[in-house]
Parts: C-alpha cells; sequence; structure tokens
C-alpha cells in the first residue's frame, strides 16, 4: 500500500512505497540536493541575532521618519482644510528636517 506525502523541500505530493528502510522525504533527487544545500548554507542565510537587532533599529527609525513625515501631512492637511495660506518654504523645511532626523 502506497502513503501520500509532501515533499519536505517543495511541498509537492509523491507517493512513498512500502518499501525497507527510512521512508523518502523528497519527492525528486533534485528536492533532496537543493534541501541539503539550503541546510548547508543555513548560517549564512539565517537571522542571525546581531542581524536581528539591526534590523529592529532600523525598522524602529524608519517608524520614526514614517510619523514624523505623517505629522508634517496632517498640519499640511488641516491648513488645507482650514484655507490657511500654506507657507511652501516652511513646509520644505520641515519635511527635509523630518527626513534628516531633526
Amino acid at each position: 500500500m502506497d502513503e501520500q506525502r509532501e515533499c519536505e523541500h517543495c511541498g509537492r505530493p509523491f507517493e512513498v512505497g512500502a518499501n525497507l528502510g527510512r521512508p523518502r522525504k523528497y519527492c525528486r533527487r533534485s528536492c533532496r540536493q537543493r534541501a541539503f544545500e539550503a541546510r548547508r548554507h543555513l548560517g549564512e542565510l539565517g537571522w542571525g541575532e546581531v542581524r536581528i537587532r539591526r534590523a529592529s533599529r532600523e525598522l524602529a527609525e524608519l517608524e520614526d521618519l514614517v510619523d514624523r513625515v505623517r505629522g508634517i501631512v496632517e498640519e499640511l492637511r488641516a491648513d488645507v482644510e482650514d484655507d490657511a495660506q500654506v507657507d511652501g518654504p516652511r513646509l520644505l523645511s520641515n519635511l527635509e528636517r523630518a527626513l534628516d532626523g531633526r
């Protein structure tokens, strides 16, 4: 009786016969090879602790930048809704400062 399994590399379904020994994990030899290569390069491709911290810090900085720009846009929206005179040079200066992180 054959058993249906999913390839551990590509997820494609395949039939596993009732052979002696360990049951197959991969649908093809190429999937077995790609899985081996992925395990071998895991350290190079993996997200180490230092890389995660750096990415987290960069994400926090980008979120701060988005918040600063969003605040400037909200001010501009309020000025436009109130038909107030928009000070273009001041707006540009505020945006440049926000983008520079000041």
